[in-house]
């Protein structure tokens, strides 16, 4: 009943039945995925189909011309999920630090401990806000307000990149080490 199947990897560990797979992972070759889908399926890989919502693509002038100012702000996105709660050790560090910023906290609505991330973001002794569920519209502003991020190495890592925010990443889940790796690189 499909014409073609288009699936979105980024794990190639699992077989899929499609004729087109996009998988947005640094330095993920076609190898990767020789066991794992048939001769006749396309691969796209790399950092170039990453699937970036239209406004961010918007927003990348005004990001990149704002870069290299003053650092006042600063964008925790450690992922929807944040499974292991890295966004309470993020805004514990920036407490300790000193600095004098301001602070956005983007989350998933499902996040396990968002209510925690919610109260901890409402006793923070800076200017702290959460945004949870944000659309891409709202994400490309807070993207290009910020001066530097602390976040995971998922998909969000391309939309960072694309409006040229410097950012302080974590291995949030083990599929991202060698997203984070290649950048390193």
């Amino acid at each position: 009943w499909a014409m073609e199947i288009l699936v979105f990897d980024d794990l190639a560990n699992r077989s899929h039945a499609s004729d087109i797979l996009v998988d947005q992972t640094y330095n993920r070759e076609e190898a990767d995925y020789a066991k794992f889908v048939s001769p006749q399926c396309r691969l796209m890989l790399g950092p170039q189909y990453a699937p970036l919502r239209s406004p961010l693509w918007k927003a990348r002038k005004t990001a990149l011309a704002r870069r290299g100012g003053p650092l006042r702000r600063i964008m925790v996105a450690v992922g929807a999920s944040d499974p292991s709660n890295f966004t309470a050790v993020a805004l514990d560090a920036i407490t300790q630090s000193g600095l004098d910023v301001e602070i956005d906290v983007v989350r998933g609505g499902g996040a396990r401990c968002v209510a925690a991330v919610r109260e901890q973001c409402r006793k923070h002794p800076l200017t702290a806000r959460l945004h949870v569920d944000v659309s891409a519209t709202v994400l490309a502003g807070l993207i290009t307000q910020a001066d530097i991020a602390i976040g995971s190495g998922g998909i969000s890592v391309w939309e960072r990149c694309c409006l040229g925010l410097p950012s302080l990443l974590v291995i949030a889940a083990e599929n991202q080490r060698i997203i984070i790796e290649g950048l390193n690189d």
